[in-house]
């Protein structure tokens, strides 16, 4: 139906046109019509579009007014003065003589089309207009009345149109289905009763089932429950999308309630809805990833499962993403990509930029890492690089002594990831990070096993935006300037080998809430003290082979609420004084010894330590 709706609209036919698509509320015209309205090809075939919402009770001179783009507040007062027949005809010179494409969305009734149709001048100039409605009588009487070629679309698709549209979701257009697969894709569809919506939602979610036969017969179970009786068509297609939405991942269903917020059919800015949904703490941090990252993941998923409608995209160039191709070298001709703001290429094989990239003053966001050896690696950046003072996003620099220097000069930064340091390079990389003030998140990896990461050398400004901090790479010595980061929520310590004292320069963060230490530790006790670590509610200690004893100390961590210890093999008792943490509620612990598992088995048994953890609501446990 789409493909059809598509193509009749960029017909080549001069004639003017009137289609009517008509069906029940809620079986997904809008969705349809809308989708052909947005596309990039309508948008540059047509001097004038418009898409206009029709109220149930509807004042025919403020639909008029909506019709007309107003620039400055003289044009205002002037459209404010006019009455409804001026305004007919200033609308009607405005489009004369030129293709336009106009949806009127939702018409309630004849009077309507009947007050409104003067607008439009009836030219061989290849126009098309679409009215959206549910009674098909409207339509038929619309279509018969209107002098031009007209037609009346109904939604519901043919057995053979549903099936092919489900195919083409759910098995990437082939109609070869997986035996297995077959009778309950035929029964799945049978259910659709013809709904594009439905059969659009469903076979999206189905898609994300892969060939899992199992998950797709569980569905199709919660289907047959669901449908079971008899419903109207809107009782029919508000239950598949409720079955939809419970099939949805527990971290997109928040997500996806707070877009009831935003007014029906409003267009909300990308980045704008994803700071929201940060805001609000919708995203689920994931370790390496930013939150506009997971962010973006979880509007990507939701569109995908056409739960959601991607209104518009940037087609000018903003945005060149490469990601997961199997390109080797970007070539110089990326210079002439004026405009190229964000540039992608996480996991592909380029490792180093053309110096043509410092054309691209515009550019904002550079994210790589090439796969080589068993090891990821970053990119290798062009002499002056610092030229580029738009960058606020660098995902996974090299690090040269030349690299870092102009690093300094990039004061936009927000997020930097710098790859391959090496200890001579500690005294540059200080030196710049004191200049990049705006810097929200920072990850420094070493440049191998041995290579150690030294950055004793003093900082002047105190970052009063940097909330991420990760270190991959062994350090001999914790940054003394660590202590002044008074925003900073995350610490990620990864090979870090830090000793005993490990925890002084982190334990008075008046801020920090996650800490990482992943092979970061190699001492054989670990001390939080009193009064220690205030806001502190993730802790994971993983990894940790030469650690044996873990203390508590009452007043420490009072507000942590998750404790994982994973692979901290010689670990033969419970965290002393764990019972002090009453504020957790998840304790994982993982690859631990057995000596340990069997002191939490003896519930019943004042000799076991069970009751320590008695008040904490989630306990894990998996031995070597």
């Amino acid at each position: 139906m789409w493909d059809f709706c598509h193509s009749t609209v960029l017909s080549d036919d001069p004639e003017w046109k009137l289609h009517c698509v008509v069906g029940s509320r809620g079986i997904g015209k809008t969705a349809l019509v809308k989708k052909v309205y947005d596309d990039d090809a309508v948008k540059k075939h047509f001097n004038h579009t418009l898409w206009l919402e029709i109220p149930r009770v509807s004042d025919v001179k403020e639909l008029m007014k909506n019709m007309i783009t107003i620039n400055n507040d003289h044009s205002r007062r002037v459209i404010e003065a006019m009455d409804t027949n001026m305004l007919a005809q200033f609308i009607r010179q405005l489009i004369e003589s030129s293709r336009y494409f106009i949806v009127l969305d939702d018409v309630p009734d004849i009077g309507i089309w009947r007050a409104l149709k003067c607008t439009f001048p009836i030219e061989n100039c290849g126009s098309r207009i679409i009215i959206i409605s549910r009674s098909p009588e409207l339509c038929h009487n619309i279509c018969v009345e209107t002098r031009g070629d007209s037609h009346v679309y109904s939604l519901n698709l043919s057995e053979e149109e549903s099936w092919i549209l489900f195919c083409r979701k759910v098995f990437s257009g082939s109609l070869v289905r997986p035996l297995p697969l077959m009778q309950i894709s035929k029964d799945i569809v049978e259910k659709c009763n013809g709904f594009p919506l439905a059969i659009l939602v469903i076979a999206c979610a189905l898609a994300t089932k892969g060939k899992n036969t199992e998950a797709w017969e569980l569905f199709h179970g919660s289907l047959v429950a669901k449908l079971q009786g008899s419903y109207s068509e809107v009782e029919h297609m508000k239950r598949i999308l409720d079955l939809c939405y419970q099939d949805l991942p527990f971290y997109l269903k928040s997500c996806f309630i707070y877009l009831s917020i935003i007014p029906k059919d409003h267009v909300i800015d990308k980045m704008r809805l994803i700071r929201l949904w940060a805001a609000e703490g919708l995203v689920v941090e994931r370790e390496g990833k930013a939150i506009a990252q997971v962010a973006e993941s979880y509007l990507n998923e939701l569109a995908n499962r056409s739960l959601i409608q991607v209104a518009r995209k940037h087609p000018d160039g903003r945005c060149l993403n490469l990601r997961s191709t199997k390109i080797k070298h970007i070539p110089g001709s990326i210079g002439k990509l004026e405009n190229l703001e964000f540039l992608d290429l996480r996991e592909t094989l380029v490792n180093k930029l053309p110096v043509e990239i410092l054309k691209l003053q515009e550019l904002r966001h550079i994210f790589s890492n090439h796969f080589a050896a068993g090891y990821i690696h970053g990119f290798e950046a062009p002499n002056k690089i610092g030229t580029l003072v738009s960058l606020e996003m660098v995902n996974r620099i090299n690090a040269t002594t030349s690299t870092l220097i102009e690093l300094g000069k990039l004061t936009r930064l927000r997020m930097l990831y710098i790859a391959k340091l090496r200890r001579k390079h500690g005294r540059d990389l200080c030196s710049s990070l004191d200049k990049l003030i705006n810097l929200q998140q920072l990850t420094i990896s070493s440049f191998g096993v041995g290579d150690i990461i030294d950055l004793h050398y003093p900082l002047h400004s105190t970052h009063s935006s940097l909330r991420t901090l990760v270190f991959e790479g062994r350090l001999e010595r914790f940054p003394q300037w660590v202590t002044s980061l008074q925003v900073l929520a995350i610490v990620v310590l990864r090979g870090s080998k830090l000793m005993d004292n490990a925890l002084e320069t982190l334990q008075d963060l008046p801020n920090l809430v996650k800490l990482v230490l992943d092979r970061a530790f190699e001492g054989e006790e670990l001390r939080f003290g009193a009064g220690r670590f205030k806001k502190l509610k993730i802790l994971c200690i993983l990894h940790s082979t030469k650690l044996r004893q873990m203390k508590v100390e009452e007043g420490a961590m009072p507000f942590l609420e998750e404790l994982q210890l994973c692979n901290c093999g010689l670990m033969e008792d419970l965290p002393f004084g764990i019972e002090h943490l009453r504020k957790l509620g998840y304790l994982l612990l993982e690859e631990i010894s057995e000596k340990l598992l069997m002191t939490l088995q003896l519930k019943d048994s004042q000799s076991g330590d069970y009751w320590k953890i008695a008040h904490i609501t989630r306990v894990h446990v998996k031995m070597l």
